[in-house]
């Protein structure tokens, strides 16, 4: 079987099914659900570093359940963040808005653009 065909297979099943697949260890459902726990940490972490850091290397955190462009998606939120003037965001769930520990907006920054591949850049430049 080919590859488009076996995504073609998985767009086919109903949501709680896909969340099933698994790759034999995890499903697709807690590597994501791991993902997020780990981002919310990972801001967390972040934001109670540089609470104790100087103001030579600039980095800030929001949250909003609102785009900038006034859009929203029901049951998620944004979390935008900068380091050195870069912008990495994800979307949460929003069963995690409360343990994300950043100030809130009534909406997000505009986006810069970044990839799915920037992000990871980002990070690891941390």
């Amino acid at each position: 079987m080919q590859l488009n065909e076996i995504n073609n297979s998985i767009s086919l099943l109903k949501d709680d099914e896909k969340n099933l697949i698994s790759d034999w260890y995890h499903t697709f459902w807690e590597l994501y659900e791991h993902r997020c726990v780990l981002y919310v940490a990972l801001i967390n972490l972040a934001n109670s570093y540089i609470s104790t850091k100087d103001d030579s290397w600039y980095i800030s955190f929001i949250k909003s359940k609102t785009h900038y462009d006034w859009t929203s998606r029901d049951w998620w939120f944004i979390v935008q963040w900068y380091i050195e003037w870069q912008q990495i965001s994800y979307h949460l769930p929003e069963k995690y808005w409360n343990n994300v520990k950043c100030p809130t907006f009534e909406k997000a920054d505009e986006r810069d653009w970044h990839t799915s591949q920037d992000v990871l850049d980002r990070l690891l430049e941390l």
